[in-house]
């Protein structure tokens, strides 16, 4: 194009010199010739001047406007070789809207992708600054996004042990262990930070705090099972060592001792179904039974079953749950498993005489049950712990009764599987209420 555009110049001068010399010759006033040279070069100067200038301020101005992102066509305004520049910038425009278009989408994938992670994820520079935060790191570290992209980890983070961890990563290879934080909550994180080439750290945070209290849970739970377990089962052997050791022959005291033994092995195969229990509820699996529920009837099932205490301690059974069928959705053995556990407590805890009331009353959508006794009643620095497993306000009392210390735990599970909740009221000598709420049929 550069050679096209001399040509042009070196043709104009040449036409322009040509007609000069012939102005010269045909006029004979040498001055008259000398001006009007003068003046149709100048003339002509002035307009090739002029028509370079303008289109490159033109030109210019439109890469300009690229380069700040302000895309809009070059319109054509002459047909000389200008108009190849105005096609290629239309060209390079257009490339440039695609290509930035094919990256934002990517980027919008990315960060949709980061911020749908459960796992943390944070990206800083070679020179330590932020550039990525996705939500679930924000959360963990109780950070802003906004507020530190572009800021230096170190000011931001307030967790020493993670950025002494990034700064391994700086300095040497991946690094990862497991992190105690206590702000903006008390969590545990796994913390893996890895060097990435050209310089900058991607620490890669997963919230650890439900597995390791799972842990603790299950460590926990098999300390109390063995225990549990340990308890009746030393009383059966020692039973049985004394029979064996001619205790049998003492027919004043051999019927206490199989007594025992009778009381024990119920209380170890009642413990042993509730460890069942709690297990099968643990996996979170609905049963397949599921359907709607007469509660009237589970209800009547379980007073039957414990009739026999019911009757012993003398004390009142009231129920109303409204007139006609009240429907639940659950499964039969749940439903009976959580009436028993509840009205078996609210019966042996009671006083001798006294009473338990059941009621159901519709709930936003739901029904919701409460189980009331006249009992001993609980002291309230107790309550809040009362649905864990094997806790219980007397171990000795309940061992006696031949309570496991899961029964609560198992209708707070059963509930819970449900989308029901589970709650508890009391006062001390005055009674307790339990309350729990299932999805209406």
């Amino acid at each position: 194009m550069e050679e096209h555009i001399y040509w042009k110049l070196f043709l104009s001068y040449a036409a322009v010199l040509a007609l000069s010399i012939v102005i010269m010759f045909f006029v004979k006033i040498s001055l008259i010739s000398f001006t009007l040279i003068l003046v149709m070069i100048t003339a002509y100067s002035t307009w090739l001047s002029s028509f370079f200038i303008s289109n490159i301020d033109r030109l210019s101005d439109a890469i300009f406007e690229i380069s700040k992102g302000n895309y809009r066509p070059v319109i054509a305004k002459t047909s000389s070789e200008f108009r190849r520049i105005e096609e290629a910038i239309n060209d390079l425009q257009e490339r440039l809207i695609g290509t930035i278009g094919e990256l934002s989408a990517s980027q919008g994938k990315l960060k949709a992708i980061l911020s749908s992670m459960a796992e943390g994820v944070m990206a800083v520079d070679a020179g330590g600054n932020v550039i990525l935060l996705n939500r679930a790191a924000g959360e963990m570290l109780g950070l802003i996004e906004s507020e530190v992209t572009g800021r230096n980890f170190v000011e931001m983070i307030r967790h020493p042990d993670i950025t002494s961890s990034i700064r391994a990563a700086f300095s040497g290879g991946s690094q990862e262990k497991e992190i105690g934080v206590s702000l903006p909550q008390e969590r545990k994180l796994l913390v893996h930070a890895v060097p990435v080439s050209g310089g900058g750290v991607v620490t890669v945070m997963n919230d650890i705090t439900r597995l390791k209290k799972l842990e603790s849970i299950r460590t926990e739970f098999t300390a109390n099972v063995s225990h549990e377990l340990k308890t009746p089962l030393t009383s059966i052997k020692a039973s049985a060592e004394t029979l064996i050791a001619g205790a049998v022959n003492d027919k004043e005291n051999n019927i206490d001792f199989l007594n025992k033994i009778m009381k024990n092995s119920e209380r170890l195969s009642a413990l042993i179904d509730d460890i069942l229990q709690l297990s099968s509820l643990d996996e979170g699996r609905t049963p397949k039974d599921v359907k709607p529920v007469d509660a009237a009837a589970i209800i009547d099932r379980a007073l039957d079953t414990i009739s026999a205490k019911i009757k012993q301690k003398k004390i009142k059974i009231s129920v109303d749950i409204g007139d006609g069928p009240v429907e639940v959705i659950c499964s039969e053995d749940h439903l009976y498993r959580v009436f028993l556990n509840l009205l078996d407590n609210a019966v042996k805890y009671n006083k001798e005489g006294g009473s338990v009331t059941i009621t159901g009353r519709p709930y936003n959508g739901q029904i919701e049950f409460e189980v009331a006794d006249t009992g001993i009643g609980i002291d309230a620095e107790h309550l809040p712990r009362i649905f864990e497993r094997f806790y219980t306000t007397d171990k000795a009392r309940s061992r006696e009764l031949g309570g496991t210390g899961l029964g609560l735990s198992i209708v707070k599970h059963i509930v819970e599987l449900y989308g029901g909740k589970a709650a508890v009221s009391s006062r001390i000598n005055e009674g307790s209420t339990f309350t729990f709420t299932l999805n209406k049929a």
